[in-house]
């Protein structure tokens, strides 16, 4: 069986047209499916139990915006 690593070793030599096509079948395979769905799954558990332990805070919405565009290089640009 062809390890992981020897498949993207393999990519190297691909054109990026093949590199794209290769990216949207995986992206679009049922087994990606599958794992990005129970990646979703666990992290919504951890969230309720955060949430069942008390372990919340209140959502500064204007303090997300804030960060999201510092991490963007936005944070420099007037706000209008």
């Amino acid at each position: 069986m062809t390890t992981a690593k020897e498949i993207i070793a393999a990519t190297a030599g691909l054109s990026p047209a093949d590199k794209l096509e290769l990216f949207e079948w995986l992206r679009e395979s049922e087994d990606a499916r599958v794992a990005r769905e129970a990646e979703l799954r666990r992290e919504i558990e951890k969230g309720l139990e955060d949430a069942r332990l008390g372990r919340v805070s209140p959502l500064d919405a204007e303090e997300v915006i804030r960060r999201g565009r510092a991490r963007l290089g936005e944070g420099k640009r007037a706000d209008g």
